[in-house]
């Protein structure tokens, strides 16, 4: 498992812009709630899954699957951007999306700041699709929200 204070340190240095759109802490993270995410994933039944990239004992990556006991789970991934467009987003992703389908889920959703095409690009690749848009009142962004549906045998 990950340290906590590696994952909250990690989250911490990330520019605003990107906690701005990546923001399962909002604009910060404290250590008790990188704690709480890591026992989430302990869990029975699990609420999540969390995948994180490290180069050496440092975290560059993380992706997760979210709300895995509801009807709508959903997918969240950051990279750090001295190893961002080297393939690691779309390996988190591959894995991620994999355990999805080994565990019989029919669908996984994200949203995505319409402005950001490499994202897109990615989760097109993927699968993903467009479902529906919106304007964030709030951080006055436009966004997608996309689906990959699975086919259950």
């Amino acid at each position: 498992t990950v340290d906590p204070a590696r994952l909250q340190a990690f989250y911490n240095s990330l520019p605003p812009a990107t906690i701005r759109t990546f923001r399962p802490f909002g604009d910060s993270a404290t250590l008790e709630r990188c704690r709480q995410v890591i026992a989430e994933n302990l869990a029975d039944p699990r609420n999540r899954y969390d995948l994180i990239a490290q180069q050496g004992t440092e975290p560059v990556g993380w992706a997760y699957l979210a709300d895995l006991t509801k009807t709508q789970p959903y997918l969240g991934i950051v990279v750090a951007e001295p190893v961002r467009r080297k393939g690691l987003g779309k390996a988190l992703m591959a894995m991620l999306l994999g355990w999805a389908r080994f565990q019989h889920l029919p669908a996984v959703y994200l949203m995505v700041v319409q402005d950001n095409e490499p994202a897109i690009n990615l989760y097109r690749s993927l699968g993903f699709e467009v479902y529906d848009e919106e304007f964030d009142e709030i951080d006055q962004l436009s966004y997608f929200h996309m689906v990959v549906k699975f086919d259950q045998p």
